[in-house]
C-alpha cells in the first residue's frame, strides 16, 4: 500500500508531472495577445485534456509509444490540432447532415498543454503549451481554401510574434520557410498569392521556399506546408509549424475536404521574450 512518502518519492523521480519552470504570467500574456489577433469567424474553444485512444497514430502518425495513454479509451492529447481537426470533422458532417451546405468554413483555436512520452534533450520537457488553429471545408477550386487559410494562420503567428517581441525585446526577427508540396499549391501560386501580400503587410519578415522539405518521406503534410523561425543573435529557433493534412478527407471520406492545421510554440517563444 502507498504511503504519502511514496507519493512524494514519485512526484519527485517522475519527469511526467513536474512543473514548467518558465513564468506562468508570460505563457499568459501571449495567450492574451493571441486571441484578439484572431481572424473573423475564428471559434476559441477550451479542448478536453484527453481524446480517443489512437487518434495521434492513426491520424498524426505520432508512435503510440509516445503517447500517454489514459483509461475509458481515452489518450492524453498529445497535438491539439488533431483533437481540433476531429471537432471541425464532427462539425462539419453536422452542417451536411442538417443541410447546411458543403460551402461553411469551420475555423478554430485553442491553447492546450500537451503531453509527449519521447525522450526529449533539455530544456525541452514532457509537457509544453501550444496556440493551435484549425481550419476545415471544401475545395471550391483555384486553390482558394489553401491560399486564404494559409494567410490567416501565418497572419496570427506572425502579429502574435511580432507583438510580443516588441514588448518584450526588439532583438528578434522572423523568418518564414513555406514548401510546396505533391497535389497543392504551386510555388508560384504561393508567391503571387501568399508571400506577396505577406510581405506586403510584414515587410521585416524573411520569406523563402524550403525545397528540401520536399523530400520529407513522414506523409504527414500535403499540399503546402510552412516553419516559421525565431531569429537571434544566437541563432535561430523554429516556433510555428503548419500544413495541409488528409485527416478530413480521411474521417467522412471526402476527397474534397481540406484541413489547414497549425500550432506555435509559447514555451518556445517565451524564453526569447526579456521584458525590459
Amino acid at each position: 500500500m502507498l504511503s504519502a512518502r511514496d507519493v512524494l518519492r514519485a512526484y519527485e523521480a517522475n519527469k511526467f508531472v513536474q512543473p514548467s519552470p518558465l513564468d506562468p504570467a508570460t505563457l499568459l500574456e501571449l495567450d492574451r495577445l493571441a486571441l484578439p489577433l484572431l481572424p473573423p469567424g475564428y471559434e476559441p474553444l477550451v479542448l478536453s485534456p484527453v481524446c480517443p485512444f489512437g487518434a495521434s497514430a492513426v491520424l498524426g502518425a505520432i508512435h503510440q509509444d509516445w503517447v500517454l495513454a489514459a483509461s475509458r479509451q481515452t489518450e492524453v492529447v498529445s497535438d491539439p490540432t488533431i483533437a481540433l481537426s476531429l471537432e471541425c470533422a464532427a462539425q462539419r458532417r453536422a452542417l451536411k447532415q442538417s443541410g447546411g451546405g458543403n460551402g461553411s468554413r469551420i475555423n478554430l483555436f485553442a491553447t492546450h498543454r500537451a503531453i509527449r512520452c519521447q525522450p526529449f534533450s533539455p530544456p525541452s520537457r514532457q509537457h509544453f503549451s501550444l496556440i493551435a488553429l484549425c481550419s476545415a471545408g471544401r475545395d471550391a477550386g483555384g486553390h482558394r481554401f489553401d491560399t486564404e487559410t494559409l494567410i490567416e494562420h501565418l497572419t496570427v503567428y506572425l502579429d502574435l510574434t511580432e507583438r510580443a517581441a516588441a514588448f518584450y525585446s526588439p532583438r528578434i526577427g522572423l523568418r518564414v520557410a513555406l514548401t510546396p508540396l505533391e497535389g497543392g499549391v504551386s510555388a508560384e501560386r504561393l508567391e503571387e498569392h501568399v508571400v506577396q501580400p505577406l510581405t506586403k503587410r510584414f515587410p521585416d519578415v524573411r520569406f523563402e521556399f524550403d525545397q528540401d522539405r520536399q523530400n520529407d518521406k513522414s506523409g504527414y503534410y500535403i499540399r503546402a506546408c510552412f516553419k516559421v523561425w525565431l531569429v537571434t543573435s544566437e541563432g535561430e529557433a523554429n516556433v510555428a509549424d503548419g500544413g495541409f493534412t488528409d485527416w478530413t478527407q480521411r474521417l467522412p471520406s471526402d476527397r474534397k475536404e481540406r484541413v489547414l492545421t497549425s500550432g506555435l510554440g509559447t514555451e518556445i517563444l517565451a524564453p526569447f521574450l526579456t521584458p525590459r
